[in-house]
């Protein structure tokens, strides 16, 4: 590259880095915060070193487990190929029951903190099918109190708007899970990339606070009607239902 273009590309990746250590910050400030890839275990602190040495430095000053998925999963880690574990339903739906497996074990262990603590509000973000499936497989076994695996399950795998789901009373008490997915553009370009994050940065404390579940899919963003559907659905203005509607889970 020219000095100019590669000026150029160096001020684009830090507007990303800029972005997603400001949303790595709010996330933390509002929850708690846990990396979950299917990636190569090291993988995440090589990509900082090479693009976002901040953001590497930020994730470690924030103690930010970064969870290995494919460490958890019985043979050998392959390597992360999206296209690849995407080329047909079974191998997708085995990917992100890999993923869900991951969550399911975090979110466990964050809300054992008392005796009877239940799961109550679980956040996804993330640019592939896996996490959306992974959170909605693990959200929806926990609450008809299945386990979860990669193999033949029982458990139906719930929208999180679907009625009549997310909410039971166990013991005399209330049982509410909030499912939340917001799931950004599959590969984006750097710009793309610098857009959404500042999106999620400036949606995080709206989609932390809803008291409901909902399905969130910047894919399928074409206008600006549409942006402002979805922080009216974070305001509380309208239900999550009228959120711009991303493709049904496979099952």
């Amino acid at each position: 590259l020219r000095p100019a273009e590669l000026g150029a590309v160096r001020r684009k990746l830090k507007l990303c880095q800029d972005n997603a250590a400001e949303t790595l910050r709010k996330a933390k400030e509002l929850s708690h915060v846990v990396v979950v890839t299917l990636a190569s275990s090291g993988w995440v602190a090589l990509s900082c070193r090479s693009f976002y040495q901040s953001v590497g430095r930020l994730l470690k000053e924030l103690d930010v487990p970064i969870i290995y998925a494919q460490e958890r999963a019985k043979g050998l880690q392959t390597q992360y190929n999206k296209a690849k574990f995407q080329a047909d339903e079974d191998l997708e739906r085995y990917w992100g029951l890999i993923k869900g497996l991951a969550i399911a074990e975090e979110v466990d262990s964050f809300y054992s903190q008392y005796e009877g603590q239940s799961w109550k509000n679980v956040l996804s973000v993330g640019d592939s099918c896996f996490e959306r499936y992974g959170l909605l497989a693990a959200t929806s076994a926990y609450m008809q109190d299945k386990m979860l695996s990669t193999g033949a399950s029982t458990a139906a795998v719930w929208s999180p708007t679907q009625e009549g789901c997310w909410e039971k009373v166990v013991n005399g008490h209330v049982k509410k899970l909030r499912a939340k997915c917001c799931k950004l553009v599959d590969q984006p370009d750097v710009d793309e990339l610098a857009v959404e994050l500042e999106m999620v940065a400036r949606w995080l404390d709206g989609m932390v606070r809803l008291d409901d579940g909902f399905d969130l899919d910047l894919e399928v963003l074409e206008s600006e009607e549409q942006v402002e559907q979805i922080e009216s659905v974070l305001r509380g203005e309208r239900p999550a239902s009228q959120l711009p509607r991303p493709p049904a889970p496979r099952r």
